[in-house]
């Protein structure tokens, strides 16, 4: 049991590394004040690009609604990582748009770093 967490764990770190990996290029020319707090924000962007990603997959295989036990009746409910889902999409969101607001103002998505966010916002990878 132990060997199989350890090899989950791995699969999960080299997917947020990858996730981190694609962002950082974005940032990597942006000036060294911005690329401190983008760094922090990369990391959680990528820790929750990955979990959502799971909780997805978790939904999609048990389904978005599971049947409770109600005394004598069952009813449906919500997936227990729905709601979990949903805050930590909105707080993904929040993490993104932080980033994209470090981008050089001047002209913002119209930079070659703009341009590449906006890959990989719409395409989920960098160009």
């Amino acid at each position: 049991m132990g060997a199989r967490v350890s090899e989950r764990l791995k699969t999960i770190n080299a997917r947020k590394a990858a996730e981190v990996e694609q962002l950082a290029e974005i940032f990597e020319n942006i000036a060294e004040n911005r690329r401190k707090i983008a760094g922090n924000l990369i990391a959680r962007a990528a820790h929750m690009h990955v979990a959502m990603e799971d909780m997805e997959a978790r939904m999609d295989k048990d389904g978005q609604l599971k049947n409770m036990q109600q005394g004598n009746y069952k009813i449906k409910v919500a997936h227990p990582l729905f709601e979990k889902y949903n805050t930590m999409d909105k707080n993904y969101n929040a993490t993104l748009k932080m980033l994209i607001d470090l981008l050089p103002q001047q002209t913002g998505i119209n930079t070659e770093a703009g341009k590449r966010m906006l890959d990989y916002l719409t395409k989920g990878q960098v160009e």
